[in-house]
């Protein structure tokens, strides 16, 4: 029979360290992103209206 070898739970805590870290720093980013899109946005002041230059008359 062979034997079978463990898996040191500190190297399976740092692997799922390495995976989760970056995985959820990802998800929060996205989140702060997708937050702005529901946010209603405060109504803009009215920025003047671009005014046509007169035409030139010969």
């Amino acid at each position: 029979m062979r034997e079978t070898k463990t898996s040191s739970p500190l190297l399976i805590a740092l692997a799922w360290l390495l995976v989760g870290l970056p995985l959820s720093w990802g998800i929060y980013k996205s989140a702060l992103n997708a937050v702005k899109l529901f946010q209603s946005a405060a109504p803009a002041a009215a920025a003047p209206a671009a005014t046509k230059a007169p035409a030139a008359t010969k």
